[in-house]
């Protein structure tokens, strides 16, 4: 698997980034590496329907699928932490509530996670995202050893700190597309400081959630920052 990827200009480019990130902050910042986690892996190779069907009429055959793209995703992982990566964020956008019911999440994309961060000793930190509207997932997430979980807009975030019950932080959640994207710096600030409140001290990281976009104004970045320095005062 290794040799496979080390081939690929995709994977290449990857650590490329990751080097030339860590020797500008690594020493200051964490390095956060963002890789598909195996379910969301499996889905891309097999076809997402197709691979949600299989799950209800071939579960072995899914299940060896899933043993392999776990073993993906934890090289490519290994990779990203000799190139200067810290924290393991493996990204299940298919394991979204507003994809899969919460019974076959508990199934197939938690054990899933869990072997992955079991083969990734060497992060101190394994962080997860979902897309959507994931909001039962947090206590599984937080019961499998999940350090902190990225969650959508769509999320209640009152509901998912009470729910993690300071076992594990909540990372979010701004809306990606309706305030960073396109909001005002005003409306990003008010946004910013309404999800503070809510935290109230609870563990939570202030991020978009989901993707930033690439055309987001860099003032909105910005403003998300001064909230969190404003705030802490």
């Amino acid at each position: 698997i290794r040799e496979k990827l080390l081939a690929n200009e995709f994977v290449q480019q990857m650590l490329r980034q990751t080097r030339c990130v860590h020797e500008l902050i690594g020493n200051e910042k964490y390095l956060l590496g963002d890789v598909a986690g195996p379910f969301t892996m499996a889905a891309v190779m097999v076809g997402t329907e197709d691979f949600v069907v299989m799950t209800m009429e071939d579960p072995e055959l899914v299940q060896q699928l899933l043993d392999f793209t776990t073993c993906v995703s934890a090289e490519m992982f290994h990779l990203l932490h000799e190139n200067g990566c810290d924290i393991a964020l493996p990204a299940e956008p298919v394991g979204s509530g507003s994809l899969i019911s919460q019974p076959m999440f508990e199934e197939w994309v938690a054990p899933a996670l869990k072997n992955l961060k079991d083969q990734l000793s060497e992060y101190k930190y394994f962080f997860t995202h979902v897309c959507g509207a994931s909001g039962p997932r947090v206590k599984v997430l937080r019961d499998i050893g999940v350090n902190a979980f990225s969650c959508d807009y769509l999320v209640d975030l009152d509901t998912a700190l009470a729910d993690a019950d300071g076992k594990m932080v909540i990372m979010g959640n701004m809306n990606p597309a309706g305030t960073l994207l396109s909001g005002t710096a005003d409306d990003v600030y008010a946004e910013a400081c309404g999800r503070i409140k809510t935290a109230n001290g609870r563990g939570m990281i202030l991020a978009p959630g989901c993707d930033l976009g690439a055309d987001a104004p860099h003032e909105n970045v910005k403003m998300m920052i001064k909230a969190c320095k404003d705030m802490a005062n």
